[in-house]
């Protein structure tokens, strides 16, 4: 008997989940992900758990340190080129639950690069290995936090596609270190928590980038109350004030990502970039999953459409 489809208005049949790909996505060449870098897992497991031991498993666990997760970073996922058995012994020894997350952001209330990719990473590796409800009864379970985190995460991003660069890490892993986890936070908008901060990106406030003046009047005109919601939208972008830039960059945010993604496709030219192939999958199954469920394709079909993604993926070298 064959497998149930989704069923329509994009709700997944029951006690299904949409897969997730075992290998990592951030990979710098084929072989990237692979393994670490020639280890065991048993010497893998072994090195992590000492460094648990040291600074967060051991009765007397040492005091928060940003060095001990750029240390971390440089040296086990980074360095290690993204192996996925250094971040599952990471996961397994906890390393979000009582180290990064306990003391997020840091120290100041700001959360630097480093700690926030870090925390990211290890959200996607639960998400990969299909632990939802553990990564979201983390990070989740205060909203304050996690929406603090998902800024985070949307600022950094909008600094790479801007063109910043970061030491410790090339601007495109952390563009699908940031896509995969919104992969996931748009696949659990079930979570409260998860989908307060995820809806307004995708709101009719983002028709301000539908470059087609008759087709967004053709859709506002569909529905009576749209009209009403779409002029609401545009006042609260208006302004100098913090409220009114946030609105605005939750309005600019799919655009500008669909616009970067694009970009970077045509940017090889033909040659194989897997930076860029690894980042264009994410974008992918992100736009896929918008379009799948109701309540996120309602505003994202037409940009897209008028965006010509379809097109110009289709023309992408």
């Amino acid at each position: 008997m064959p497998p149930k489809s989704r069923a329509r208005g994009g709700k997944r049949a029951a006690g299904s989940r949409r897969q997730i790909p075992a290998s990592s996505t951030v990979a710098t060449d084929p072989g990237g992900a692979a393994g670490a870098a020639g280890d065991s897992v048993p010497s893998v497991d072994g090195d992590i758990a000492e460094l648990a031991k040291r600074h967060w498993a051991g009765r007397k666990a040492a005091a928060w340190s940003v060095e001990v997760v750029r240390a971390i970073l440089a040296q086990h996922i980074v360095g290690a080129k993204f192996a996925r058995a250094k971040l599952q012994a990471l996961e397994r020894a906890q390393y979000l639950e009582q180290y990064l997350w306990r003391h997020y952001p840091g120290d100041g209330g700001a959360a630097g690069a480093e700690v926030v990719v870090s925390v990211l990473l290890m959200v996607n590796e639960k998400l990969q290995q299909r632990l939802h409800a553990s990564a979201w009864a983390v990070v989740a379970g205060d909203a304050g936090r996690f929406g603090q985190l998902f800024d985070d995460a949307i600022d950094l991003m909008s600094r790479v596609m801007a063109g910043a660069e970061l030491e410790f890490i090339d601007a495109m892993s952390v563009r699908s270190i940031v896509v995969q986890f919104l992969v996931g936070c748009f696949g659990s908008i079930e979570t409260a928590a998860v989908r307060d901060c995820v809806m307004p990106l995708v709101s009719v406030a983002i028709w301000h980038h539908v470059d087609s003046d008759a087709a967004r009047d053709r859709a506002l005109g569909a529905v009576p109350q749209l009209r009403k919601f779409w002029k609401h939208a545009g006042k609260r972008c208006r302004g100098d004030g913090p409220d009114a830039a946030r609105h605005r960059r939750d309005r600019d945010f799919v655009a500008a990502v669909v616009r970067d993604f694009v970009q970077c496709q045509f940017a090889a030219g033909g040659e194989a970039n897997w930076g860029a192939v690894a980042y264009g999958t994410k974008v992918l199954e992100l736009l896929v999953d918008l379009e799948s469920q109701l309540p996120t394709r309602r505003y994202v079909s037409l940009l897209l459409a008028d965006m010509q993604t379809a097109s110009l993926c289709q023309r992408s070298p």
